[in-house]
């Protein structure tokens, strides 16, 4: 099997498209109930944590369960530099697995449900994508 692609380069992007994804679905207005976020900047760190953890789901159970529930940056450094290089297993942990998990991981930082599970959906499909494309060539 090919490498997954997922580079320190391509997460960031990712990362990014995540975090832009989360600013326009997410209520600004603090008054709303279901955000208990203190400000958007922590934003970039939730979307680090959703896109690091789905390309550790497509690596490997052992790897996923390390990261799932990453709490500091430094936690995402080292996911990243594990990853580099790292191949792709078939279906190394269940895509329902994975929505379930970080639509959880995003509730409990007060994320919306509804908001929480298009997000990782929506991601979680476009790096398995690119994980596809990876392995057929």
């Amino acid at each position: 099997m090919a490498d997954t692609g997922f580079t320190n380069q391509y997460l960031e992007q990712e990362g990014g498209a995540v975090e832009a994804q989360l600013r326009d679905l997410l209520p600004t207005d603090e008054t709303e109930n279901e955000l208990k976020l203190t400000g958007l900047e922590i934003l970039g760190f939730l979307a680090a944590k959703i896109v690091v953890s789905i390309a550790c789901s497509f690596v490997g159970r052992v790897i996923y369960d390390k990261y799932k529930n990453m709490q500091v940056n430094a936690q995402a450094d080292q996911a990243r530099k594990e990853l580099e290089g790292a191949v792709a297993e078939e279906e190394a942990v269940e895509e329902n697995t994975v929505i379930h998990d970080l639509t959880t991981v995003l509730k409990h930082e007060g994320v919306a449900e509804q908001v929480a599970r298009q997000t990782v959906t929506d991601t979680y499909r476009r790096m398995k994508q690119r994980c596809a494309a990876r392995t057929e060539n």
